[in-house]
């Protein structure tokens, strides 16, 4: 509907930022051709990380980030998504790296997806494809990461307990074996003290 009153109607930016917009790109992008960033890919294709704890801090991370930031991953991933349901399969995945000339192997896509690890899916989704494609350095902002912290150590004990993990992960879809419970503290745990430092929990992050 158009405005007269000059006093109501949107301004340049408010109108480029209405949401009709963002309907128009996701509509936009269901038809094009062109391929993803090869650095976006080559980005999943070279993520890697061991640590439970870390992967599932770098997924609370990606949430925090806000919509705006995010527009040009978010167009990325909708153009390897040619399905549009909100994953990335073998088969799109494939055919993205193809498209830029990534020569790869079908075991080494599926690596790729099994690196992705948090949804258990044989396909990465939006939050997984953040976590892998992200500038990690501009994520874990000192500020981001004490929010971080708190969200863990909820009782401000000074430090992080395996309760503490456990309690975290498995609220944001992460149920822990005791194995796996044991490995986190023995990786990020060294001195066997039986709980995690701020410290240590940060080093953990800013580490590469």
């Amino acid at each position: 509907m158009i405005v007269t009153d000059h006093n109501t109607r949107l301004s340049a930016e408010e109108v480029l930022e209405h949401e009709w917009f963002d309907i128009l790109k996701d509509q936009s992008t269901q038809g094009e051709t062109s391929g993803s960033s090869k650095n976006v890919l080559e980005s999943l294709r070279n993520f890697k990380c061991n640590s439970e704890l870390k992967k599932t801090c770098l997924h609370m991370l990606a949430k925090m980030i806000k919509r705006k930031d995010l527009k040009e991953l978010k167009h990325e991933f909708e153009l390897i998504d040619g399905s549009q349901d909100g994953y990335l399969s073998f088969n799109e995945l494939k055919q993205a790296l193809e498209k830029c000339e990534i020569n790869i192997s079908d075991s080494e896509v599926k690596d790729i997806i099994s690196r992705s690890g948090f949804s258990n899916k044989n396909a990465i989704n939006y939050t997984e494809f953040l976590v892998m494609t992200l500038d990690h350095s501009k994520v874990t902002t000192e500020e981001a990461v004490n929010s971080l912290i708190q969200n863990f150590d909820r009782e401000n004990k000074g430090h992080i307990t395996k309760e503490d993990i456990q309690n975290e992960l498995f609220k944001n879809g992460k149920k822990l074996s005791r194995t796996q419970l044991r490995e986190i503290m023995k990786m990020h745990d060294p001195s066997k003290k039986g709980y995690i430092t701020y410290t240590e929990f940060k080093d953990m992050l800013f580490q590469n």
